[in-house]
Parts: structure tokens; C-alpha cells; sequence
């Protein structure tokens, strides 16, 4: 079987014999329309002449071109409305313990914007990694990586909304700037596997001492009364100065209202944050909401040095969290929701349109999301076909000519289990590399080079069951003061 490995700009190459990551037969590369499936435009970049920016005085270099651009408007909804359309129209379709993956969702209930986009949720308030990276005390830095982890949950919709499914090969990416030293965080995410859905991101601030790797599925069920979407997969928080890794799991959510509304929107599960050099860690749980009494969005559990209870975590994420301190019965604020919290945001700067290739989310999804936007189900409805039907046509011709799907910018480890950004740096800056820049999905500092070093192991085939997550004692990436060797995998 020959391999396609789609080019920087979108485009595949000629069919090789080279080996492959895991292996993807269902779905094909993101695509804009049916007719332009394949298509490649101009490519996200700019060209930028500046000496400070340039390992050699007065030269050229390509960097992607970032603007800060208006929010969209708001979808306004009923609940109740909702809850009962989605209910009557998924009847016929519906089984208990079915996968919702093999349902056609009505596309009012869709969020207007990929799963991909929606991973910066875990971002908005990005500057607390800054602040935990800067800390001197192991125990300070995972309190503040704790209350990262979980200042993002209020964003999410109070009632049910779906972001779409990423095609396989649908890639995101965003940066966020910091003026105070004129310094960048970039986000890379690309749609790695299609069955199981598998979305691979990336997310660089070595300025500020740290980068996040990892991977999250997702599946979706229906159980009668409610639905949900697991979440399986890992994430990994590097602090450099400190070469400390913080390994965090996701929390799966649930619908519940189908038949007694309104429709709401709760996470579940329990999570970890643990760092094994230095023995802290955090362990907690999102509870649902009892049926008859309580309160929904509760958060409960406590922060360890190894066994020991350092404090114990409790509160609600979409109101306000604290931590009492087991010893001396102390209570601290963690985070706490404020009016003007949404204020206080980093906002994210894009890719404009025009420059976007077609497998990026805004640029592939841009009809369906207008269309939502407007109110307008049955144009919406039509703009999501054609992307469907196109990956469906990708796919019989791949299949057809016994070509395989390869991600572009993360590639599967089999030997440690775990998706890589192929461009994984863990080295701390050096003083006199202070500028990191994104272009064509490369993330680099200056002087760096533009390919990925040579890998450590060879990424081998797998089938559609290729996992998101590994256990947390797999061995971190091997990193060199330029480039961290790439043997990785897909979502600001």
C-alpha cells in the first residue's frame, strides 16, 4: 500500500512506499467544498524583514501573518424548544448505548465552530501558565497549574450545543501575544484519526518557560434520558526552566433534558494533574448533578505530595473554587467567576481568511458556521453535506488507489504509545533566542531550523483503535537545545 503525505501547503504528494503512522481509512483530508476538495490556495503566511527577528542582521523570513479579529455574533436559543426538537427528530435513530457518531445531528444543535476551535477553551486564560512557570516552589506551581486547568470551564455553552466533528486532516491555529516583552504563544492542531476521532495539539510559550503537548478522543453515546461525549486522552504541561512535566486527563460531558428540560450541559469524570519529578499532584472530580436536589458544576477533591492531603479542593467551576489547607484549616480562593472575568480574556489572534489553506477550520467550515449564525438550517444543513460528501469521495479514492492517509505536523510513537508535535521543543530559550514565531505550522524560535529532527524511533502502522492517551509513567520526548526529536501524532 502506498503512503500520501500531504505537503505543508495542503497539497499531497505523490504516492510513496514510505511507512506510515497510524492508519485512517474512513475519512480524508479537510476540504472547503466537494468540487474543490483537493484545492490548495494561498498559504497563512507573510514575509517579514527585521534584525531583531533574524539570526542574521537585515535578512528574510517567512512567519504567518496574525490579526486580532471581531467575536461572532451569539446564537440565541430556547432550551426548552431545543430539548424537545432534538428529542422528536432523533427518535427514529436513536438506541440506548448507541454511538452518536453514526447519527445525523440536527444542525441546530451544532455550536458554531470545530472541536479543534474549541480547545482554546482551555486557554483563555493562558497567562496562569506564565505565572506557575515563574514560581520557585514546586508546591506554588501546582496551584497555579491547577487553577489554569480549570478557569476555562465557565465559557462553555450552559446549554447543548456541539461543536463540529473535524474532518480527518482539519488543522487549527491561533496565537495569543503578550506586549510586556513582545513575546508569542502559538496554538497547532491537526485531525489525526477519524475512527476514533483523535484531535493531536500543540501549544508553545518558550519565552515563558513552557509548552503543552497531547491528545484527546472522543466518543459520543445516547442512554435514553441524556447524552455525552467521552473524553479519553492526555495532555502534558512542560515547565523548562524547571524540566518538570505536569500530565492532566479531560473531563467527559453530559446532556441531560431530553425529556424533562431544559437542555444543560455537565462535565464528569476524575482527573489528575501529576508531576513525577516532584511528587505533587492533584486529584479531583466533576460531579453531576443529583436528579431531585444540589447544585450543578461541583468540583471536590484535594492536592498531594505523594500520599500526604496538602489541601483539600472544593467549589463550583462556573462560580468559585477554594482550597483548605489540611493542616492548618486555612480556606484560599483558587478561582473564583467574576462579571468582568470575560474582560480579563487573552484574545486570540487568527489567521485572516483570505490566507487560510482549506483545511483550517474557520476557512473549511465557513459556510455551515454563516449559515448558523443567520438562523439558516436549511443552508447550513446543505453547506455540511457537501463537506461530508467530499470526505466520502476522498475516501473511495484512496481506497481505490491503495493510498494511505498521513497526519502532516504530528506523528504516532509507537514505542511510547503517544502522539508528538513533530516540532516539540522542551529546551529552555537560550538569552539570546527570545523570539519564537509559527510559520506553515512549524513552530520555531529564531535560528531553529524549519525541519523536524531525525526520530528516535520509527512510527509504525496501527489500526483505527489507536489510543489518545498513554499511562503517565511513559518517558518523556528527548529534547536537544534546538529542536525536541519528533516521534509524535491532531486541536490555539
Amino acid at each position: 500500500m502506498s503512503t500520501e503525505t500531504p505537503t505543508t501547503d495542503g497539497a499531497a504528494s505523490q504516492p510513496s512506499t514510505t511507512s506510515a503512522p497510524p492508519v485512517n481509512t474512513e475519512s480524508a483530508s479537510a476540504t472547503s467544498t466537494a468540487s474543490s476538495a483537493a484545492a490548495v490556495t494561498s498559504t497563512a503566511t507573510s514575509t517579514v524583514t527585521s534584525a531583531a527577528a533574524s539570526s542574521t542582521p537585515g535578512a528574510v523570513f517567512k512567519q504567518s501573518h496574525y490579526e486580532r479579529q471581531p467575536p461572532k455574533p451569539e446564537m440565541k436559543f430556547d432550551a426548552f424548544e431545543q430539548g424537545k426538537s432534538i428529542l422528536f427528530g432523533l427518535m427514529k435513530q436513536l438506541r440506548p448505548g448507541m454511538d452518536l457518531s453514526k447519527v445525523v445531528l440536527p444542525t441546530h444543535i451544532l455550536e458554531p465552530r470545530s472541536f479543534l476551535d474549541k480547545t482554546t477553551d482551555y486557554f483563555v486564560h493562558i497567562e496562569l501558565i506564565n505565572l506557575a512557570a515563574k514560581q520557585t516552589d514546586p508546591r506554588s506551581r501546582l496551584i497555579y497549574i491547577l487553577r489554569w486547568y480549570l478557569s476555562g470551564f465557565y465559557v462553555t455553552p450552559q446549554m447543548l450545543k456541539k461543536p463540529y466533528n473535524p474532518v480527518l486532516g482539519e488543522t487549527y491555529r491561533c496565537s495569543w501575544d503578550f506586549p510586556e516583552d513582545n513575546s508569542n504563544a502559538f496554538l497547532v492542531c491537526e485531525q489525526v484519526s477519524h475512527h476514533p476521532p483523535i484531535s493531536a495539539f500543540y501549544v508553545s510559550n518558550r519565552a515563558h518557560g513552557w509548552v503543552v503537548n497531547g491528545a484527546v478522543a472522543f466518543k459520543s453515546k445516547f442512554w435514553g434520558t441524556s447524552a455525552g461525549t467521552v473524553q479519553e486522552g492526555y495532555g502534558s504541561l512542560h515547565l523548562l526552566e524547571w524540566d518538570e512535566e505536569y500530565r492532566f486527563t479531560f473531563p467527559s460531558a453530559c446532556a441531560k433534558g431530553f425529556i424533562i428540560g431544559p437542555l444543560t450541559v455537565e462535565f464528569y469524570g476524575k482527573m489528575s494533574i501529576e508531576c513525577e519529578k516532584t511528587g505533587y499532584k492533584a486529584e479531583f472530580e466533576f460531579l453531576l448533578k443529583p436528579l431531585w436536589y444540589g447544585e450543578y458544576n461541583h468540583v471536590s477533591g484535594s492536592i498531594k505530595y505523594y500520599d500526604e492531603v496538602l489541601y483539600t479542593l472544593s467549589g463550583r467551576w462556573d462560580k468559585e473554587m477554594s482550597l483548605k489547607d489540611a493542616s492548618t484549616g486555612e480556606i484560599q480562593t483558587l478561582w473564583k467567576v467574576t462579571p468582568d472575568l470575560a474582560e480579563q480574556r487573552k484574545t486570540r489572534l487568527l489567521i485572516p481568511m483570505e490566507e487560510q489553506i482549506p483545511t483550517e477550520s474557520e476557512k473549511l467550515w465557513i459556510g455551515v458556521t454563516n449559515a448558523l449564525i443567520a438562523g439558516d438550517q436549511e443552508t447550513a444543513t446543505a453547506e455540511k453535506t457537501k463537506i461530508e460528501e467530499a470526505q466520502r469521495a476522498l475516501v473511495r479514492e484512496r481506497d481505490k488507489n491503495g493510498v494511505t492517509w498521513v497526519p502532516r505536523y504530528f506523528t504516532w510513537d509507537a514505542t511510547r504509545e503517544q502522539w508528538f508535535y513533530n516540532w516539540l521543543n522542551t529546551s529552555p530559550m537560550s538569552d539570546e533566542d527570545k523570539f519564537e514565531y509559527e510559520y506553515e505550522f512549524k513552530i520555531g524560535r529564531r535560528g531553529s531550523p524549519t525541519t523536524p529532527a531525525a526520530s528516535t524511533t520509527t512510527p509504525t502502522s496501527t489500526s483505527e483503535s489507536t489510543p489518545a492517551s498513554t499511562p503517565t509513567s511513559t518517558p518523556a520526548p528527548t529534547t536537544t537545545t534546538t529542536t525536541t526529536t519528533s516521534s509524535g501524532q491532531n486541536s490555539s
